[in-house]
């Protein structure tokens, strides 16, 4: 191999040891025209840094001519661009402006994706077949670093309706998400021509060797795929090691997402998580910066939540660097939960940072999350990005170990993530490559092949919503001012129209929803969801309020779906701001539950007799187990669902588990210490009462605790001597992770436990059965075993 001039710099890679030269032609046209901080133009800055460091490696920057058809040497003015943000400080050469001489054997590195777009006219975008031909026709070597083929991989609705918060942008619905579609499918059948794909991820190169295979490539003529993932390391800033014992700081605990704000990145969730938080626990002194571009389609949304915060959502917008540092600084914790990435470089960097993320729990960030730090959580549940948020504030063990986990974590730099492209392209070179992804021919399903991810937060501003026509603009008695819904009873009443608003149509997935209303309210409103433009009634409810959500079911599918909102002889007053629509989790066949009784439950309506099939009504839900699927009540935990204290021996060998019961016996068990001896099941329930009976045998007493959010708020405590009668408990709110525990006192001889069942007997207010014996509290202090703590 030609001997070329080596760059100076400490950086050593593994090649540079065994003597080993390489020109790597380095193209950075889009990237040198982008002012911003997104994640493809930070790793092609940092990677052309880190490569000009390798001994033995000569760094050539080039662009390409749409008018000679060639590559030539980048220009100043594309370098200096690049520089912004930490970017590395690069000389033009004198040849900058001119072809560049090519030599077979050397390479083509590509580390961005030309056909996302220029930011300026001098160096317009490109189609990579472009590129990727003339490099072979000239004797290059092709190497790409992969990011993602997400539109290709993860589509918006198939149909291209207006689909409800999918991770398409407006712009990429229609014949422009067509031409997106279209310039990702060049790109990607471009790649298959490379010598060498190094995703980003696993993650990117499974995905990229699947969608190859099913779109007409076989899988031995595809290029070598070896992924290897992004390093860690801030290029701009030393390592932060989380200490042990670090001094704990006063003022609220910052949570800090940065990157571009846009549907698939999810901020929206995460701002509707931490809203339901600080209203749910006004007592937590937190914030929520967001840091980044907000792009039009989520800007009203976005602005409408950090609103409602009343300061405690701060959305910064672009920051200079000084300034995105200071925040960086005083932050608690990140918090990234995308629906879908290429890598996942906001929780990388957070590591680094020495800072805690909650995260997203799939795909190419759960290949960062596996090596500890992280807070890993669905970012399709609304709830489980709620409970995090709350953990992370809380819960000072739980940050205590992820800091650790941090502290232990061997992060890898820039340079390190050099040598290893170097090396493989190296071992392509020399024949000696051995992918780690190797695509196969397997017969798919149609569901495995497109994804369409869909956010769980849709916000709606009353602007989003329509108004009949005589409470429009036009008509003397208009009802919107500002954005805002504004009926007053003494000022419209005498209007001959009932139906005040409608809209949005929107498409909605099967699954189960939570409908939450901004505003005020005097009197009572009547709400009708329908689909299908209104042809089919979904189910009515009646508000008087607006502080608890509508918890409603499809169990398909709906188009066009819509809240009409219609008035009633009490409605005084209403200030209708917007509408949160939070999708919580996908559905089961509908279960058997009894009828809604709450003026807060969507009662369903009898769905009108149709040629087509319609979509089924929406059951109320009055709960669900840890996983999002709803219960039907009553419900029937087994012991086998509830855990078992480890002292009493590791699952499933423990001690106390008797087939497929729980069984204590003190003469056989008094030897361990430990008072409590199951816990579970974690359930999520709805304000309303419940009766619980526990199936099995009881001799003498045992304590029943009853408790929300990993027993960190208690809800019952009593001590039950006979399992015969209910234990009864009202719930005014909400909780999660609903536990039940049980532990033994002085006087638990034998314990048989086989079931727990769950009957919801009504709702708050209403009189309980009273023929039912309620369970006896002892308000005396409960003995336990002597040198024994509080239990669990």
């Amino acid at each position: 191999m030609l001997q070329l001039r080596e760059k100076r710099g400490g950086g050593v890679g593994l090649n540079a040891e065994r003597g080993v030269t390489m020109r790597i032609n380095y193209f950075v046209q889009v990237s040198g025209t982008d002012q911003g901080i997104s994640g493809i133009p930070r790793v092609v800055k940092n990677l052309a840094r880190a490569l000009g460091s390798i001994k033995g490696v000569e760094l050539v920057p080039v662009s390409w001519s749409a008018r000679l058809k060639t590559l030539f040497h980048t220009e100043q003015k594309i370098l200096d661009n690049l520089a912004l943000h930490g970017g590395p400080k690069l000389t033009a050469s004198s040849d900058a402006g001119k072809p560049v001489a090519i030599q077979a054997g050397e390479w083509l590195l590509v580390a961005e994706a030309p056909h996302l777009g220029s930011h300026d006219r001098d160096y317009p975008s490109l189609l990579i077949d472009q590129l990727i031909g003339f490099a072979r026709h000239a004797g290059l070597l092709v190497g790409i670093v992969l990011h993602d083929i997400m539109p290709l991989t993860h589509s918006a609705d198939s149909g291209g309706r207006l689909a409800f918060a999918d991770m398409a942008s407006v712009a990429d619905r229609g014949d422009e998400g067509e031409r997106q579609r279209l310039r990702f499918a060049i790109y990607a059948h471009a790649v298959a021509l490379a010598d060498v794909v190094l995703p980003v991820s696993r993650t990117s190169g499974e995905l990229l060797g699947d969608w190859l295979v099913r779109n007409g490539h076989s899988p031995e003529t595809l290029p070598a795929i070896d992924p290897i993932l992004l390093p860690e390391e801030v290029a701009s800033a030393a390592r932060i090691v989380p200490h042990r014992f670090r001094k704990e700081s006063t003022g609220p605990k910052r949570f800090l997402s940065v990157g571009t704000v846009g549907v698939h990145k999810n901020q929206l969730a995460a701002m509707a998580a931490f809203q339901r938080l600080i209203e749910r626990r006004p007592d937590l002194d937190v914030r929520l910066d967001v840091v980044g571009l907000v792009t039009s389609e989520i800007a009203v949304a976005a602005s409408q939540l950090a609103k409602r915060s009343k300061g405690r959502i701060v959305l910064h917008g672009l920051l200079a660097d000084d300034k995105l540092e200071t925040i960086r600084g005083s932050a608690y914790a990140s918090v990234f939960v995308s629906l879908a990435e290429g890598y996942g470089l906001p929780v990388a960097e957070s590591l680094w940072r020495g800072k805690p993320c909650l995260c997203s729990n799939d795909g190419s960030i759960a290949e960062i999350a596996v090596g500890g730090g992280c807070l890993p959580v669905n970012p399709r549940s609304i709830d489980e990005i709620e409970r995090g948020f709350e953990r992370l504030a809380t819960d000072p063990a739980l940050y205590e170990l992820l800091s650790q986990q941090i502290a232990a974590r061997k992060l890898r730099s820039w340079a390190q993530y050099a040598g290893q492209i170097v090396d493989r392209l190296t071992a392509y070179s020399e024949g000696r490559l051995d992918p780690q992804i190797k695509p196969r021919r397997l017969p798919r399903s149609a569901a495995e092949e497109e994804g369409a991810f869909v956010s769980p937060v849709l916000v709606l501003s009353a602007a989003d919503l329509s108004l009949p026509g005589k409470f429009g603009p036009h008509e003397g008695n208009p009802i919107r001012h500002a954005g805002v819904i504004r009926y007053d009873g003494a000022k419209h009443g005498a209007v001959k129209e009932n139906v005040l608003f409608f809209g949005p149509y929107v498409w909605l997935p099967a699954g189960h929803y939570a409908f939450r209303l901004d505003g005020e309210i005097t009197g009572e409103i009547s709400l009708n969801l329908t689909a299908d433009e209104g042809r089919h009634r979904i189910a009515s409810v009646h508000l008087s309020r607006f502080d608890e959500p509508i918890v409603v079911e499809l169990a398909q599918p709906v188009n066009g779906f819509e809240i009409v909102g219609h008035r009633t002889p009490t409605l005084e007053r209403l200030v209708l701001r917007g509408a949160v629509i939070e999708y919580r989790s996908p559905t089961l066949p509908p279960p058997a539950l009894p009828e809604p009784v709450s003026d807060l439950a969507a009662v369903s309506d009898p769905t009108p007799a149709a040629e087509t099939p319609s979509p089924a009504p929406a059951t109320a839900l009055y709960g669900w187990d840890d996983n999002g699927q709803p219960l039907s009540f009553p419900c029937t935990i087994p012991a086998s669902g509830m855990r078992v204290h480890e002292a009493y021996g590791a699952e499933p060998a423990s001690r106390i588990r008797s087939d497929a019961a729980i069984a204590f016996r003190s003469k056989e068990h008094d030897d361990v210490a430990e008072t409590n001896l199951f816990f579970g099941p974690y359930l999520h329930l709805e304000p309303g009462r419940y009766a619980f009976r526990l199936g099995g045998q009881l001799q003498g007493a045992l304590r029943i605790r009853m408790t929300q959010n990993f027993a960190s708020g208690t809800l019952l405590d009593t001590v039950v001597k006979s399992f015969r009668p209910p234990i009864r408990l009202t719930l005014t709110h909400a909780v999660e992770k609903f536990e039940i525990l049980g532990d033994r006192t002085s006087d638990t001889r034998t314990l048989t436990l086989r079931a727990i069942t769950i009957v919801r007997e009504g709702d708050v207010g209403e009189d309980a059965p009273v023929d039912a014996p309620v369970a006896v509290e002892e308000e005396k202090a409960i003995a336990a075993p002597a040198g024994v703590g509080d239990p669990k």
